[in-house]
């Protein structure tokens, strides 16, 4: 069964929920249980959450690329001590100071793109938006300039998504070309990281900019050897990682989904026109651009990055009237339960009034899950919201997208959910 899930898991997981209901319990030792019932995901996800850990072998294998860190911390009472200690980055208030920056590298982005309209050059979407996605979180998150370093990361990204797979499957111990470039890449990462450390130690009396470094030096200054400079390292890679991959993702999906949906990229480009006739757009202006927001949902309901949740019983439970084992592995997919037709009309059909008001007034709770569900939702979930609702707009603006690939693109469930090949599009200048 592991094997059939690795060659192509989300049509597998859409089997098993499809054909076998709410609850279904693969056979073998590395057997799991799918839950597609929203009341038990909230049970696993929010009520009972501390007898769900994230210790299973899915973890295993983003540990070996990420390290110990907020994302694969399965220790509750520590985690949480490292939230309280980074939410503060990602609050409401903080999003007007990153405005800037996300518009300025926007706007660096479509210099260049009008360029390769001009040329007629087609473009993958994915380092597209990843580079842009970077850019934009150094500059916030870090307050910092990493560009010079941007292919490092990038690379470190690429190669251990698939390394992930090859941790999963036990494979990852064979010295294979690809394995000893992901492990290069690894160390060549850590080591700029560190690097970085150690200049911002320098210059903690020069820092006036609070950004996640400063906050965890100066955590670890005031905690003693309670915070490793290795987990500080971790730290800073997990969120350079999951802040470039998830969003650069989800907005590189997000074009392909209006370029092949005409008729909602035709109700943005009113929206933008009516709201905001061509002017780049500010803090202000996001409260009335709700086609575009819904747009942004309506991607995340239909490409979840985060694609597959799973977490470890700790004790023996009860799930309705299925007994849960102790030590067993909960397997939950927002790709599968958000495209399920129990709780969404046309579930495979891109609609973004499916996040109209009315419509989330009337959807079941628990059946849209982007940012995960309870104390362990994405900490990024606000920032990245805020991002792709100024991104949108600036670039809907500026250009049409024509799809290059004449059939629709294959899925390649990694880290995150990814486009196989990527997404290549011709790019044509819109007369603002």
């Amino acid at each position: 069964m592991i094997r059939e899930f690795g060659r192509d898991p989300c049509v597998n997981l859409q089997y098993l929920a499809n054909h076998y209901g709410h609850i279904s319990k693969t056979p073998g030792p590395l057997g799991y249980y799918l839950l597609n019932n929203p009341d038990y995901i909230e049970y696993v996800l929010k009520v009972n959450y501390k007898n769900y850990i994230k210790t299973d072998l899915a973890y295993q294998g983003i540990r070996a690329v990420l390290g110990n860190n907020l994302l694969t911390n399965p220790d509750y009472d520590s985690w949480l001590l490292e939230r309280k200690l980074l939410q503060p980055l990602f609050h409401h208030h903080h999003l007007s100071q990153y405005a800037a920056f996300i518009i300025e590298q926007t706007q660096l982005l479509c210099q260049r793109w009008h360029i390769l309209a001009a040329q007629q050059q087609a473009i993958n979407l994915m380092p597209e938006m990843f580079n842009l996605l970077f850019n934009i979180l150094t500059k916030t998150i870090f307050c910092g300039n990493f560009t010079e370093y941007a292919s490092d990361f990038l690379d470190f990204i690429d190669l251990g998504n698939s390394y992930i797979g090859k941790a999963l499957f036990l494979y990852s111990w064979l010295p294979t070309p690809h394995t000893i470039r992901f492990k290069k890449a690894k160390k060549n990462t850590h080591q700029i990281i560190a690097n970085l450390l150690e200049e911002r130690r320098q210059q903690s009396n020069k820092q006036t900019n609070v950004d996640l470094i400063s906050v965890l030096i100066n955590a670890q200054q005031h905690t003693g050897s309670v915070l490793s400079n290795e987990y500080l390292i971790d730290e800073i890679k997990t969120f350079i990682v999951t802040g470039t991959e998830t969003t650069g993702t989800a907005l590189a999906w997000l074009w392909y989904c209006l370029a092949t949906n005409p008729d909602a990229n035709d109700s943005l480009q009113q929206e933008l026109i009516k709201s905001l006739g061509g002017k780049i757009p500010n803090t202000m202006d996001l409260e009335k651009l709700t086609y575009t927001k819904m747009v942004f949902e309506e991607t995340l309901r239909l490409y979840p990055p985060l694609w597959l949740i799973s977490r470890r019983s700790l004790a023996e439970d009860h799930l309705g009237n299925y007994a849960v084992p102790a030590k067993k592995t909960i397997v939950i997919s927002p790709y599968v339960i958000q495209r399920h037709p129990e709780y969404w009309q046309a579930p495979n059909h891109f609609n973004p009034l499916n996040f109209s008001e009315e419509n989330k007034k009337n959807r079941i709770k628990y059946t849209y899950l982007p940012f995960g569900l309870g104390p362990r939702t994405c900490i990024g979930s606000v920032f990245a919201t805020f991002e792709a609702q100024l991104i949108i707009p600036i670039i809907a603006q500026q250009f049409d997208f024509k799809l290059l690939a004449d059939k629709p693109i294959e899925l390649a469930p990694l880290i995150t959910l990814r486009p196989k090949g990527g997404i290549w599009m011709k790019l044509k200048s819109r007369k603002l």
